[in-house]
């Protein structure tokens, strides 16, 4: 009996569905999600234009790629926790302020009670609050409420 030869391509189709690559799961991006990777790049460049660094100097501190320091800037893709952890640091910024980028008078109501809880929870990780009851059950349901949020 002879045996058939099969393509990449139709070995691959056999096998089952794919993860996607990289690049592809760009596309399975929400806006809401694209436009937060924009922000947060745009901080990231904001914050090394101030400090006089270029590109070359920040992949270098962090232990990446220029190009993913790039892509990372123009919100073609977000650093993962700890890129961003070594990009806060290189920065000379806490990881939260990283994220910083709202101006306080134009947010709503809903976003200026977050942005209290995102105070409280800075200055319990910074060590700069001897924390309530009160404020853990607060932030606790806070997490909570956005993690099932994103579950769901």
């Amino acid at each position: 009996m002879q045996k058939r030869q099969l393509s990449k391509s139709s070995a691959r189709a056999s096998s089952g569905p794919r993860k996607p690559d990289k690049k592809s799961r760009a596309a399975f991006a929400t806006p809401e999600e694209v436009g937060r990777q924009l922000q947060l790049g745009l901080r990231i460049k904001a914050l090394r234009d101030d400090r006089d660094l270029t590109q070359e100097q920040l992949a270098e501190l962090i232990g990446k790629s220029v190009d993913t320091v790039s892509s990372i800037e123009r919100g073609k893709s977000a650093p993962g926790f700890a890129t961003a952890f070594d990009i806060a640091k290189a920065l000379g910024v806490s990881y939260v302020d990283l994220f910083d980028w709202v101006e306080r008078d134009k947010l709503t109501p809903q976003q200026k009670d977050q942005a209290v809880l995102v105070e409280k929870f800075r200055a319990l990780i910074e060590g700069r609050s001897n924390p309530t009851m009160e404020d853990v059950v607060v932030l606790t349901e806070a997490i909570s409420k956005a993690a099932s949020k994103r579950a769901g």
